[in-house]
């Protein structure tokens, strides 16, 4: 759906027009809170990813996706494979107190068996001898909307429904009223949530795949 196509129901809804710079001010913000509030209420399939990092030998670090949300933290779902290989083998995610206190070397180098994230960047240990190709799942951040010419683009059209009355609701609670007497209230927004989450496991399959360590083939372009 169009940004565009998006505030025009809202400008008809709410019985204003484009020349509103302040109704256009509070859509945007509305919109863009609406994206973040709806992607952080599950772990969407639609919002699923499989992304690929390259990392630099004697480097710790490697910078994440620009969409990156959070992992797929599942066993299995982060894999390596090193410049040459065909088989890939398993790197754990770990919590970052639970790397310092048992897993951390401070110079060692070899295939990474093991990973943590701070900020935007993935950290590996042991550091990377070579170059690897770190292979992940995650759920992508819907992406700012930064002007009304722009696309949704995630979520998926499909759910662009509940995007709309998040941020209708938004405005409501800003103290934009309407002629037409719309009442957007949190136990439709549930409702809709709901439906919108068996649409999703159905399309998608539900919030667990299974996953394994065991080493398999891939091919990476």
């Amino acid at each position: 759906m169009r940004v565009q196509e998006m505030i025009q129901s809202a400008y008809y809804t709410f019985n204003t027009d484009n020349s509103n710079q302040r109704f256009n001010h509070d859509f945007l913000l509305s919109l863009n809170e609406s994206l973040s509030e709806f992607s952080n209420y599950r772990k969407w399939g639609c919002l699923r990813a499989l992304g690929n990092l390259t990392t630099t030998a004697s480097t710790r670090t490697v910078a994440l996706w620009d969409d990156y949300g959070t992992l797929f933290d599942v066993r299995g779902s982060i894999r390596c494979l090193a410049a040459a290989a065909t088989s890939t083998s398993a790197i754990q995610f770990v919590a970052i107190d639970q790397m310092y206190s048992s897993y951390y070397s401070y110079s060692t180098e070899g295939t990474p068996t093991k990973c943590w994230i701070i900020g935007d960047d993935m950290y590996l240990s042991p550091i990377p001898d070579a170059a690897y190709t770190i292979t992940a799942l995650y759920y992508k951040r819907p992406a700012e909307i930064t002007g009304l010419s722009g696309e949704i683009a995630d979520p998926p059209s499909r759910y662009h429904e509940i995007i709309k009355r998040l941020v209708f609701k938004r405005l409501q609670e800003n103290g934009y009223t309407s002629d037409r007497e719309i009442m957007i209230n949190e136990s439709e927004i549930q409702k809709l949530y709901g439906q919108m989450a068996k649409d999703d496991n159905a399309a998608y399959g539900g919030m667990q795949i299974a996953l394994y360590d065991d080493d398999y083939t891939t091919t990476i372009g």
